[in-house]
C-alpha cells in the first residue's frame, strides 16, 4: 500500500505542479511558497499513513492473540478473562481504524488543496 501511495502522492504533486506553473506569476517567492506548502502537506500525509500501517497490524496480532486464547481456553489451558481481555484489544483496535482511515483521508484532502487540485474527483479508500 506504501509504494502505490507514494507513486499516487508523487503522480498527483507533478499535476498540480505542471497546473500551477502555468497559471502562477513567475514569481519567486511565490514559487518557494508553494513549494513549502506542498513539502508540509506531504509530510503530514505520512503520519497518518503509518497510522494505518501501525493499526492495521496491532488488529492482526489481536486478532491471533484471540484465536490463540480460544483455543486454549478450549483445551482448559486459559481462563474466561484472558478471552475477554483479548477481545477487548481486539475490538478497542478495530475501533481505532475508521478514526486512522478519516485522518488519511482529511491529510489527502489537504494535499490536494495544496496542489489546487479538485477535492471530490479522487479520494483514495485507505485499507
Amino acid at each position: 500500500m506504501q509504494d502505490v501511495s507514494d507513486r499516487l502522492e508523487l503522480a498527483v504533486a507533478r499535476e498540480a505542479k505542471a497546473n500551477l506553473q502555468s497559471t502562477l506569476e513567475p514569481s519567486h517567492t511565490s514559487r518557494s511558497e508553494l513549494d513549502f506548502e506542498v513539502e508540509r502537506v506531504q509530510l503530514d500525509l505520512k503520519t497518518p499513513e503509518k497510522g494505518l500501517a501501525v493499526t492495521g497490524e496491532t488488529l492482526e496480532q489481536a486478532m491471533k492473540s484471540t484465536n490463540s486464547t480460544l483455543k486454549r481456553l478450549e483445551q482448559g489451558l486459559m481462563r474466561w478473562k484472558r478471552l475477554i481481555d483479548s477481545e477487548r484489544a481486539m475490538a478497542s483496535a478495530d475501533i481505532r481504524r475508521p478514526e486512522t482511515e478519516s485522518n488519511h483521508r482529511i491529510a489527502f484532502a489537504d494535499l490536494r488543496q495544496a496542489l489546487a487540485l479538485p477535492q471530490l474527483d479522487f479520494l483514495p479508500t485507505a485499507k
